[in-house]
């Protein structure tokens, strides 16, 4: 049995690991993938991430899904029925943006969503979805000295993007097939991924305090119900179990963060605009 070679995990194009999910293939894979996607010609690295973003959007279907359940769980199925769930967008990209060259890095996210009947049996079952809470994954790539924001499914790349479509106002997610429209609210929890699919490092305050506050220009302080929220959602609420029924009981710390969001500064909502 031939051996491979170490190789960084983040520019490895064979093996992307989704916490118990494990996509491992070979280059064939890779290289329909690729045809698939259709060819990058872009040379500067921004404008490479961006062209990758947009043609996996553009590529992609987004499917509808509960709990994950008939999605595709290969490079090859993902190819084949040319859509998936976000983390099917997340590897797919993930592929390409490493066999390109771009160190590229999982990120999973807990979501405060719309109230939705195809997740209200998980207000009874052992979860970690419920009927207004969702899970996503999403991808960051390394340029220069920054791990920086990629979405593949909403077609996001970069920071302010990032904040303008998922924290400045909420975003609908409309699958294909059934009429099934979702608004998501705002992110609750954000955790990077190891190399092996595990949660590795918190990335809430992060995102969601340090690089708003950076995207403010210093010049204004969020609210304090806002920073208040994403800490008691990062550190103090019990995700373990049935977290999508527990917050059920989280309606106070929502809406007020949710009225809070409405307070942020007119001159940031119009720069994420």
């Amino acid at each position: 049995m031939v051996q491979r070679k170490p190789v960084d995990p983040w520019l490895d194009p064979l093996r992307v690991l989704n916490r118990r999910m494990r996509f491992e293939h070979g280059p064939e894979d890779v290289r329909a993938a690729l045809e698939f996607v259709g060819p990058i010609h872009a040379d500067d690295p921004n404008a490479l991430v961006r062209e990758v973003v947009t043609r996996v959007r553009a590529r992609m279907r987004i499917l509808p899904s509960a709990f994950g359940y008939g999605m595709p769980k290969t490079l090859a199925e993902i190819v084949a029925q040319r859509g998936g769930n976000c983390v099917s967008h997340a590897v797919l990209a993930t592929v390409i943006l490493r066999q390109s060259g771009i160190p590229t890095r999982l990120v999973s996210e807990c979501v405060y969503t719309s109230f939705s009947l195809l997740r209200l049996p998980a207000a009874v079952a052992r979860a970690p979805v419920g009927p207004t809470l969702n899970g996503h994954v999403w991808c960051e790539v390394l340029l220069g000295d920054d791990w920086i924001p990629v979405d593949a499914e909403l077609g996001i790349f970069g920071t302010i993007e990032w904040l303008a479509a998922r924290v400045a106002a909420p975003v609908v997610i409309t699958a294909v097939g059934l009429p099934v429209r979702e608004q998501w609210q705002f992110p609750l929890r954000i955790r990077r991924l190891a190399s092996d699919g595990t949660p590795d490092e918190d990335v809430s305050a992060l995102y969601l305090v340090d690089r708003l506050h950076d995207a403010l220009g210093n010049a204004a302080s969020l609210p304090d119900a806002w920073s208040v929220g994403v800490t008691h959602f990062s550190r103090s609420f019990d995700w373990e179990g049935r977290p999508g029924l527990r917050l059920l009981g989280e309606r106070r710390v929502l809406n007020a963060m949710a009225a809070a969001r409405t307070r942020f500064p007119p001159h940031l909502v119009k720069a994420l605009d």
